[in-house]
Order: C-alpha cells, then structure tokens, then sequence
C-alpha cells in the first residue's frame, strides 16, 4: 500500500470516528434535556417500578422507597423504614428532601404517618406517605436523608397515574390504612395499623375481612396464628407473587372532643398492592 493511501485511510477513519463522538455527544443532550420536556399525559405514566432501599451501615436499620410517580407538577412518595424517629415531631419533614441532576431540591409534605410505637425492633417499623413540589418533569433524582442519597429512577409503566396505586396504602370512607409486611420464618406478616394524626385512636381488623391474592388469581386467608398484636396476620404467600390485599370492614375507634373513644363498624373497599 502506498504512504498517500496510507495517509487517506487513516484520514477517513478520524473523520469517521470524529462523527460518531460528535452523534454520541449531541444525543446525550438531547437525551437529558428531555427529562424536562416529557408530554404531562406520558409523564403521568411514570412511575418507580420496583422498589429501591437503604441500608445503614449497623445492616439493621434501612429506609425503603415503596412507591414514587407524579401528580401534576407534585411527586408522590410512600416511605417505609425503622430507624428511630419521632413521629410526632413538627421536624420530621426536614429529615427527608430530595435533589435532581439540576441541583433542584424539594422539601417533603408528609400526607400520614403510620406507626405503631409500642413495638420494639425487629417488629418496630413505620410508613410515611408524602408528597413534593418539583420543578418541570424530572425522572431521576435523589431522596436524601442526613449523608445518604437513595437514587429514583421513574420508567414509563404505560398507566396513568389515576390507576396506580400507593403500595402498602389505602384509603375508603376517609381512614387510611397502611400494611407493614415482614417474613417470619418461610411465612409472610402484615401488620395492619391507621394514620397517628387523624382523629382515630385505634383500628381492629378481624380475619373473616382480609383476603390476600396474587398475580396468578390465587386466594389466601390468614392463618390461625397466636400473634402480639391483633392486626397482626400471617399468610402463606410471597411478596414476588404480585401481592393484593382487600380488608372489607375495619372497627374505628375515634377519639372525640372530651377524649373519649366512639367506637364503629366501617364498611369499605380497602384495597392496595403489597411490596
């Protein structure tokens, strides 16, 4: 081969090479400008589409994100965690924030808080339900807590938000109900507690009420267990299986404007998705 075609060979290869950086360059910013251009009907198909999760460094305490999507120009987030905090603190929202890749940051507006303080780790657990203004459409970003940063990733499930569900929460008839889940040995426990700031001093739940079912239409009942807490359950089934819960009626005690609790039987259609 001769030195000039040498020459020419080499030349074709860097403008060649030099076009596909140049096409690799221009589309990654095509790429992150559109986080902040996505059409608000495609947007509210976005959602978390598994669960991502922290753990401290004792590998005893974590903060797992269940559920995250948008609302308009709000991001919905269910929380659920133990490590030790105040429920009932005025500071709690200041615990949480979150960041996106603009540096962006958002205060979290917590909507319930849901805990049962009597229990002692491992059974010791709480969830949050919260919501944050954001600016334009992010789809990454960051939920930070003290030095840590759990990163979120919203995908497009290709449902609109109307039709999504905040796992491991449900509302009928203005009483929220939140499920905490667990195993215990091969078998899986649901915790079933109400919202520590609405008016409702305490909530029963009853067997006979609560059918559990998978992805596959299989039903499970809850088995007959001796538990700590009587809205404790325990069913044979795996939280990979899709999980759907129904509580049909649930027995609300209010606390009342002398301090005492009026008791009533609440029919409803509590329904949510388990993670």
């Amino acid at each position: 081969m001769h030195t000039k075609e040498k020459v020419k060979i080499i030349v074709l290869l860097f403008m060649l090479f030099s076009a596909i950086a140049f096409s690799c360059k221009s589309y990654y910013k095509i790429f992150t400008s559109n986080n902040y251009s996505i059409d608000m009907d495609e947007y509210l198909s976005y959602a978390l589409a598994g669960t991502t999760q922290l753990i401290l460094s004792n590998n005893s305490e974590h903060i797992k994100i269940l559920s995250c999507y948008p609302e308009k120009d709000k991001i919905i987030l269910v929380l659920e965690g133990n490590i030790p905090i105040n429920v009932h603190s005025e500071d709690i929202e200041s615990l949480f924030y979150i960041v996106d890749d603009y540096n962006n940051k958002a205060r979290l507006q917590i909507t319930g808080i849901f805990c049962d303080e009597t229990l002692k780790p491992p059974q010791y657990q709480w969830i949050i339900s919260c919501e944050a203004q954001v600016k334009g459409r992010p789809t990454k970003f960051n939920l930070n807590y003290k030095n840590y940063k759990i990163p979120i990733i919203l995908t497009n499930i290709k449902s609109n938000s109307k039709h999504r569900n905040a796992f491991n929460i449900s509302e009928s008839g203005n009483v929220k109900v939140a499920a905490i889940t667990r195993y215990v040995d091969t078998l899986l426990e649901v915790t079933l507690i109400s919202d520590i700031r609405s008016n409702i001093a305490s909530i029963d739940c009853f067997k006979k009420d609560i059918v559990l079912s998978d992805k596959n239409g299989n039903i499970y009942y809850a088995l007959d267990r001796n538990t700590y807490n009587v809205n404790t359950f325990y069913f044979d089934a795996k939280l990979s299986d899709e999980l759907e819960l129904d509580i049909s009626s649930i027995n609300v005690s209010y606390n009342d404007a002398e301090n005492s609790h009026t008791s009533i039987m609440l029919k409803g259609n509590w329904h949510m998705l388990l993670r």
